[in-house]
């Protein structure tokens, strides 16, 4: 069920209620993918139990889980992390914590020209971030968006891309 990578999105507070509905409090930067998902993972003695959302409340800071059905339950959440899988946070949310940060030390291929560079850092600016590389013993700016990026690869730390021609050579 669970693919790649989680991402602690908040926290769990004390129970609302007596049917199991607790109070979350989710990072703004997540909100808009927490509102469209349907499962979350809660840190539970070390594992990522996956839990179902049954309904939010109160401009999803309150949110009931299926089998969660009272006080007792919902008590055992109270202060685990919340997570959603990696792939469920939307491409632009990422952006507010540096969505391709978490990709430093990648190696960039291109479908051309083969391996590019490992990624030194990136960097954002106005219009994306840019990956700041080694290529033919000079450093490199490669512009990380979205319509050059192929696959990222995180398992083999690999971001396979479509670069523009003439790119490297400014």
């Amino acid at each position: 069920m669970m693919k790649g990578k989680l991402i602690e999105i908040g926290k769990i507070g004390k129970s609302h209620g007596l049917k199991g509905a607790l109070k979350v409090k989710i990072q703004e930067e997540y909100l808009e993918d927490f509102k469209t998902v349907g499962i979350v993972f809660i840190n539970i003695n070390g594992m990522n139990i996956p839990h179902f959302i049954e309904n939010t409340q109160s401009n999803y800071s309150i949110i009931k889980f299926e089998d969660v059905d009272d006080k007792e339950s919902a008590n055992i959440l109270y202060h685990k992390s919340i997570s959603m899988q990696e792939s469920d946070i939307q491409f632009y949310t990422k952006k507010e914590r540096g969505q391709f940060g978490l990709y430093e030390g990648f190696t960039i291929h291109d479908e051309n020209l083969g391996i590019i560079g490992i990624i030194n850092k990136i960097e954002e600016y106005p219009q994306q971030e840019m990956a700041f590389i080694d290529y033919k013993n000079e450093e490199r700016m490669i512009p990380l968006h979205q319509d050059f990026i192929i696959e990222i690869n995180e398992k083999e730390q690999k971001i396979t891309m479509n670069l523009p021609e003439g790119l490297l050579n400014l």
